[in-house]
């Protein structure tokens, strides 16, 4: 093991191969089952698993082009109708999240999408479509995350301008909110961290996690008037990318950077 001490009592494994940690010992890995047949068109980027109000829980898959769900055997194509195929740059990221009925997915190259609606779970809904914006204007972004009732969006695009440093926050409760004004609790913040980009958002126990290029920042709700505040946590470290950000439980992160492997608490 990786930490072991060279010298620790005998019997102990210095190096293992096709093994897991499983609740307090090494196990086997288990052998692959195909859930689905479905091709799926594409380059693959994201699996993300929610749970709706009613628990039922369901995964959807992201590639470059389409966005599917896994109903029981079967991946069902929930990609938008109107427009087609998705743009994302096979460079780029899909960032998914749930608020109630609705799953939001974003991947900065197009319109923020979601599927469902006040009175349709995500989990049964049709296809995805372009979040309407009830106020405002919805920014394109690269990542999102839902807290404290907000939709926040991180590394936007706003018409043609990108602002890799800014963070937008919904209308309390109205993810479809976009006028800033403070009754409401709409805005953005710019982390203070000049020539950084924002990487990922995470809910970190009672915090949001901003993962900048080099440092790592914290999001505290404040409440009315000022709503959050805004802290660096650490600096000279950061994530390669939003996929190597991983929650192991809801108050403890591990993340992947270029020289180690981070635990965030």
């Amino acid at each position: 093991m990786p930490d072991l001490d060279p010298k620790g009592p005998p019997g102990m494994l210095s190096e293992c191969v096709n093994l897991i940690p499983y609740q307090g010992r090494l196990n086997n890995f288990l052998d692959k089952v195909a859930i689905s047949s479905t091709v799926m068109a594409g380059s693959p980027m994201l699996v993300f698993a929610g749970r709706d109000p009613a628990a039922i829980v369901k995964i959807i898959a992201a590639t470059t082009t389409k966005l599917y769900r896994l109903d029981t055997a079967t991946m069902t194509n929930v990609t938008r109708v109107t427009v087609g195929d998705y743009t994302t740059a096979i460079s780029g990221e899909w960032a998914i999240a749930v608020y109630g009925n609705l799953c939001i997915a974003t991947n900065l190259s197009d319109p923020i999408q979601v599927l469902g609606s006040g009175a349709t779970s995500w989990t049964t809904a049709t296809n995805f479509a372009a979040m309407v914006a009830t106020s405002g204007t919805i920014p394109k972004a690269q990542t999102c995350a839902m807290y404290r009732d907000h939709l926040f969006l991180g590394n936007v695009i706003e018409t043609s301008t990108a602002y890799q440093r800014r963070l937008w926050r919904s209308e309390l409760g109205v993810p479809t909110g976009w006028a800033p004004a403070n009754n409401t609790g709409c805005g953005f913040k710019d982390i203070d961290a000049p020539g950084e980009s924002l990487i990922a958002l995470k809910v970190l126990g009672s915090y949001l996690a901003v993962y900048m290029t080099d440092s790592i920042w914290i999001v505290d709700w404040i409440g009315y008037p000022l709503w959050f505040s805004y802290t660096r946590l650490a600096s000279a470290v950061g994530p390669l990318n939003q996929a190597c950000v991983v929650a192991i439980d809801d108050g403890k992160h591990l993340i992947l950077t270029k020289n180690d492997v981070v635990e965030v608490t």
